[in-house]
C-alpha cells in the first residue's frame, strides 16, 4: 500500500524520482533560444546539425517515413532540457528574437513547419473542433476513377509496414472514351508508366538534401535474386524463386519491392498464372502491415464485440461473459442489451454477385464443412439455381454469425502464426512443412474475408445487429505518459500505433467507389457521422485491403491487350528542417494574422495577437516539464491507491497529501486550464475521502482522468516552448505534385508524360490537399483521394513558386489562430472523450480490460 507523504513513486518502468520546481532549477522559456533558434553568429548547417544530433541519438529508423508524419518524440525533449541544464545560454536571442539568420524565401518554407507542427500539437487532442475537410469539387470521368482505383491499389500494395507512397501514372489511349465506363484494354491502351515516390526514410535524408533536383530513376531487382537468377532470369526460374521466397527478418526497400510487382505482373499475363506467385509475395512480404492492423486495440475491440454477438431465436443478443476477466471494469448497474428481433425495419433483403462468391469460397473451406454448417451450404445449392434467393435471411442469419466470428478469428490467428515463423538473425529460416503452409493458409482465409466484405449479406448483417454494436471509446493518448522515460523502440512502437489508430479511423476502402467524389458517393458512407455498423464496415474493408488491391490489378492487369508497365522512383529533396522560435512566428503578420474570415462567437472570446502570445509566455514561463513530471509521478500514486484497498482512515490521510501537491501546483502553474482541474480535483478529494464504498471507484476514476488532463496541457505547452527537433518531412503526394505541375518546363527526354492522378497509400493531409488545389498539371488540377481530419507536421517541396508558399502560409496561419483561440478558450472545461479504466465506455459494452503493451506494434529497426 503507498504510503503518504512518500519519497519516491514506482511507474510501469521501475523507479522515478520525483521532480520539484526547486530539484530541476531550470526555465523553458529561457531554452527558446538554444532549441527553436540559433544566434545569428551560429546559424550555420553544422550547427543545426550539431543541436538536432544533440536532442536525438536514434534518429535512423524513425517515424518520419509514417503516416504519423513526425509526431515529436519525449527522448528528444528530455534530452533537449539536459543539454539546456549542461550549457545555459543568456537571454539574448532567444524565442522573441525577430532575427532568426534566414533569407526570406527559408523564413517562409520555416514558418510553414512550424506552423503545421503547432497545428499538428494542438489538432491531435481528442475532440478537435473544427474540421479541417471540405468538399472536394474535382471533376472526373469513368477513366480518371478507375485509373485513380489502380493507382490507389498499387500505393497500397506498395506498403510493406507503415510507409506513406504516392503514385503518379502516365498512359495514352488510341480510342478514348472518357465519359463510357470501359476496360483501359478495350479503349486501345498502348502504355502505363507508374511513377513512386515515398516519405523520405531518417535514413535517407542526409543523401536526398544533397540532391539538387527532382530525379527519375528505375528500380533495381532485390540482391538475393541478382546473384541466384540475374536480372533478366526467365518465367520458371522467376517463379521457383517466388515459390521458395519466405518471410525474412529484414523488409525489402521499396525500391525491391516496386520491382517485384513489376516483374510479377509482367512476367504473369493471365488471370489464372497470376494469382498464385503476386498472393504469396503479397502475404510473405506484406504481412507487417496487415498484422499492425488486425492486433491494433481497435481491432481487438471490434473483434471482441463481434465474438459477444450470439443468436437467440430468430434475433441476436449480447453474451454476458466476457472473453477474460477484467480487474478494471466495472459490472455495477450494467445493463445488458435487449434482444434484437430480426427484420427491425421493412428494408427488403438484397443480394449481390458476391454473395455467391463467398458462399462458394465457404463451403470448398475445410473449416466450415457442411456438418457445422448445413443451412449455408444448402443455401449455396439453391442459390446457384434460384436468383431470387439470398444468403442472408431469417434461417441463415444464426449461422451467418457464426461464420462472420470464424472467419475475423482465423484471418487473425493465421497472420500471428505466420509473423511467429520470422527469423530472429541474419542466418534463421523457418523449414518445418507446418511454416511452409503458412502463407497458404493466411491467403485462404483473407481471400474468404476479403470476399466476405464485398457481399450484401454483411451489410445486412452488421445493420440487423446495430444496436449492439458498440463504437470504440478511445483511451488516454499516448502522450499523457510524456513524462516517462522511455526506450527508443517503446516510443516507435507508439508512434506506429497512434498512426495505425488514425488509419483505422478513417477507413480507407480499395474496391468500393468513395473516392470523395459527391458524384457518386457510395451509399453507406455518405453520412458524415457514422453509424457503428458502418465504423465496422470500413474496418473489415481496411483489414484486407492487400486483398482488395491485389484482386483489383489481377482483373485489369491480366486483360489481353494491356501492355508492358513500366516503374520508376522520384527522388526529391526533404529540405531544412528548421523551426522558427514559436514567438517569432506569432508576432509576424505575414504567417499569423490579427483576424480570421471564419472566427465566430461560438467559438469564444477573441483575443488579440498580444494576448495570445501574453497567455503562452504565462504559461510556457511557469515550467511546463516540471509541472508534467511532478504530474507523472502524482499520476502513478494515484494509480496505486486506486488499485488498492484503502481504509477510512488511510483516504483521509491520501486525500490530505494529495490536496497539499495539488494546491502547491495550482500556486506555481502560469496554466489556467491547470489552475481549474487543481481546483476541481481538491474539491473531488474532499468527496472520495468520505464517499460511500460504492462511488470510491467513480470518483477515484474523473480525479485520474483529470490529472491526464492537466498532463496533456503541460505537454501541449511544453511542445510550444521547445519543439527540439522538426519530426516532420515533406510529403510524397506533394512532392509528386510539384514535379509534376513543373516537370513540362524542364522536361528531359527520358521522362514519360505523367498525368494529374496521384494515388496515395492514406488519405492525403489537409496541408497537402491544400497544396494540391493549388498546383495544376497542364492547366487542370490533380486528382486524388480526399483529406483526413489531422494536419501533421510537415515541409513545402523546394522550388515553389513565392506566391504558392505565401498562399500557404496564410491559409494555414489563419487556421492555427482559429485553432489557438479554439483551444485557448476550451481548455477548461473541454468533455473528456477517453476512457481512463476501459477500453469501452461502461455504458455501451462491460468489455474486459486490455492492457496498452499488448497492443503495441513490434517493428524492426530500419536499421
Amino acid at each position: 500500500m503507498l504510503q503518504p507523504e512518500a519519497n519516491t513513486s514506482t511507474s510501469n518502468h521501475g523507479e522515478s524520482k520525483r521532480l520539484s520546481d526547486d530539484d530541476l532549477g531550470f526555465d523553458p522559456a529561457q531554452s527558446l533560444a538554444s532549441i527553436d533558434g540559433q544566434k545569428e553568429h551560429s546559424d550555420t548547417d553544422e550547427a543545426s546539425s550539431d543541436r538536432q544530433k544533440e536532442c536525438s541519438e536514434s534518429d535512423e529508423g524513425s517515424s518520419d517515413s509514417t503516416g504519423n508524419h513526425g509526431e515529436f518524440e519525449p527522448s528528444q525533449i528530455l534530452a533537449a532540457i539536459d543539454g539546456q541544464k549542461k550549457h545555459p545560454e543568456s537571454d539574448e536571442g532567444s524565442s522573441d528574437s525577430e532575427d532568426v539568420g534566414m533569407d526570406e524565401s527559408e523564413l517562409d518554407y520555416a514558418a510553414f513547419r512550424t506552423i503545421t507542427t503547432f497545428l499538428h500539437i494542438i489538432q491531435t487532442r481528442p475532440g478537435p473542433r473544427h474540421s479541417n475537410t471540405k468538399e472536394d469539387n474535382t471533376s472526373a470521368s469513368p477513366n480518371d476513377r478507375l485509373v485513380l482505383k489502380l493507382c490507389n491499389s498499387f500505393a497500397i500494395l506498395s506498403v510493406i509496414r507503415h510507409e506513406v507512397v504516392a503514385v503518379g501514372v502516365g498512359l495514352r489511349l488510341e480510342s478514348p472514351q472518357p465519359e463510357v465506363e470501359l476496360l483501359l484494354t478495350e479503349q486501345g491502351l498502348k502504355n502505363f508508366d507508374i511513377l513512386f515516390n515515398e516519405n523520405p526514410r531518417a535514413r535517407d535524408s542526409k543523401i536526398l538534401r544533397a540532391v539538387d533536383e527532382d530525379k527519375l530513376r528505375e528500380p533495381k531487382p532485390p540482391l538475393a535474386l541478382m546473384q541466384t537468377y540475374g536480372k533478366n532470369c526467365d518465367m520458371e526460374q522467376f517463379r521457383k524463386y517466388l515459390k521458395e521466397l519466405k518471410v525474412a527478418i529484414k523488409d525489402p526497400t521499396l525500391e525491391e519491392h516496386v520491382w517485384m510487382l513489376q516483374k510479377i505482373f509482367n512476367t504473369f499475363k493471365s488471370s489464372k498464372e497470376l494469382q498464385g506467385p503476386l498472393f504469396h509475395y503479397i502475404i510473405v512480404t506484406c504481412f507487417p502491415k496487415m498484422c499492425a492492423r488486425i492486433r491494433h486495440r481497435r481491432s481487438l475491440f471490434y473483434i471482441e464485440v463481434l465474438r459477444r454477438i450470439q443468436p437467440r431465436g430468430s434475433g441476436f443478443v449480447i453474451s454476458k461473459e466476457p472473453l477474460a476477466p477484467s480487474e478494471t471494469s466495472n459490472n455495477d448497474g450494467f445493463t445488458q442489451p435487449q434482444p434484437v428481433s430480426f427484420a427491425p425495419s421493412n428494408e427488403p433483403a438484397t443480394r449481390n454477385n458476391h454473395d455467391l462468391d463467398f458462399l462458394k469460397e465457404l463451403v470448398g473451406h475445410d473449416d466450415f464443412p457442411s456438418a457445422k454448417f448445413p443451412t449455408l451450404h444448402e443455401r449455396f445449392k439453391k442459390m446457384k439455381q434460384q436468383k431470387e434467393l439470398f444468403l442472408y435471411d431469417k434461417e441463415t442469419c444464426g449461422e451467418f454469425c457464426s461464420v462472420v466470428n470464424l472467419v475475423l478469428q482465423g484471418f487473425r490467428e493465421k497472420l500471428l502464426v505466420l509473423r511467429s515463423y520470422r527469423p530472429t538473425s541474419d542466418n534463421g529460416s523457418y523449414t518445418t512443412k507446418q511454416a511452409s503452409k503458412a502463407p497458404n493458409q493466411v491467403n485462404r482465409y483473407g481471400h474468404l474475408l476479403h470476399k466476405l466484405s464485398r457481399c450484401a449479406a454483411l451489410r445486412m448483417y452488421l445493420r440487423h445487429v446495430n444496436p449492439l454494436l458498440s463504437d470504440f471509446s478511445v483511451t488516454a493518448p499516448k502522450r499523457v505518459y510524456l513524462f516517462k522515460e522511455k526506450c527508443a523502440d517503446t516510443l516507435d512502437r507508439e508512434a506506429e500505433a497512434e498512426e495505425l489508430e488514425a488509419e483505422l479511423e478513417a477507413g480507407l476502402e480499395t474496391d468500393n467507389k468513395d473516392f470523395e467524389f459527391p458524384t457518386e458517393p457510395e451509399e453507406e458512407f455518405t453520412r458524415k457521422d457514422a453509424l457503428a455498423w458502418q465504423i465496422y464496415l470500413r474496418w473489415i474493408k481496411l483489414l484486407v485491403s492487400h486483398f482488395s488491391a491485389a484482386t483489383m490489378l489481377t482483373v485489369h492487369l491480366s486483360k489481353q491487350g494491356f501492355p508492358v508497365i513500366t516503374v520508376n522512383l522520384l527522388e526529391t529533396s526533404p529540405g531544412s528542417n528548421r523551426l522558427i522560435p514559436w514567438k517569432t512566428l506569432l508576432k509576424n503578420r505575414k504567417y499569423f494574422p490579427r483576424l480570421t474570415d471564419d472566427y465566430s462567437p461560438g467559438m469564444g472570446p477573441s483575443r488579440s495577437n498580444e494576448e495570445i502570445i501574453s497567455i503562452l509566455e504565462a504559461a510556457i514561463s511557469s515550467k511546463p516539464y516540471d509541472h508534467g513530471f511532478q504530474l507523472q509521478n502524482i499520476r502513478d500514486d494515484w494509480e496505486q491507491i486506486m488499485n488498492g484497498r484503502p481504509t477510512e482512515n488511510e483516504r483521509l490521510e491520501f486525500a490530505n497529501d494529495f490536496d497539499k501537491r495539488f494546491r502547491k501546483i495550482e500556486e506555481t502553474i502560469g496554466i489556467c486550464g491547470c489552475v481549474a482541474y487543481a481546483q476541481d480535483i481538491r474539491k473531488n478529494l474532499e468527496v472520495w475521502k468520505g464517499a460511500e464504498s460504492q462511488s470510491i471507484s467513480i470518483s477515484s476514476s474523473l480525479i485520474l482522468s483529470k490529472i491526464d488532463s492537466m498532463m496533456e496541457l503541460c505537454y501541449v505547452f511544453s511542445q510550444f516552448a521547445a519543439p527540439s527537433h522538426f519530426r516532420g518531412t515533406v510529403h510524397c503526394e506533394a512532392s509528386m505534385a510539384n514535379f509534376l505541375s513543373c516537370s513540362d518546363q524542364r522536361k528531359r527526354q527520358d521522362w514519360k508524360d505523367y498525368g494529374r492522378i496521384i494515388a496515395v497509400s492514406k488519405k492525403n493531409c489537409p496541408s497537402c490537399r491544400a497544396l494540391l488545389d493549388l498546383l495544376r498539371k497542364d492547366g487542370s488540377p490533380f486528382l486524388s483521394r480526399g483529406p483526413h481530419k489531422f494536419v501533421f507536421p510537415c515541409s513545402l517541396p523546394l522550388n515553389l513558386e513565392k506566391s504558392i508558399i505565401e498562399e500557404m502560409n496564410s491559409t494555414f496561419g489563419a487556421r492555427l489562430r482559429r485553432d489557438l483561440l479554439d483551444f485557448l478558450s476550451s481548455m477548461e472545461s473541454r468533455p473528456r472523450s477517453y476512457s481512463t479504466s476501459s477500453n469501452a465506455s461502461s455504458e455501451m459494452l462491460d468489455l474486459p480490460s486490455i492492457e496498452t503493451e499488448d497492443f503495441a506494434v513490434y517493428s524492426d529497426r530500419e536499421e
